[in-house]
């Protein structure tokens, strides 16, 4: 349902242990947090922690080739 939102243009899931954490990419933000509350609240997810921000340069090679800068 999460990828689903508009404007979603990843999701990842990383699950340790009994804990899975959704990480997020979006291209708006902070308009964003109200519909991730409000799909998180109509299904059994627990939303314990919102974390917004703006990507570095380095992330977002890392993102678009899957290499750091140093490889």
């Amino acid at each position: 349902m999460l990828s689903a939102l508009a404007g979603v243009s990843e999701l990842r899931l990383d699950r340790d242990g009994g804990e899975v954490r959704v990480s997020l990419y979006a291209d708006r933000g902070g308009s964003l947090i109200a519909d991730v509350a409000r799909v998180a609240a109509g299904s059994s997810l627990s939303l314990t922690d919102v974390h917004l921000s703006e990507p570095s340069l380095e992330t977002l090679f890392l993102h678009h080739t899957g290499r750091s800068l140093r490889e």
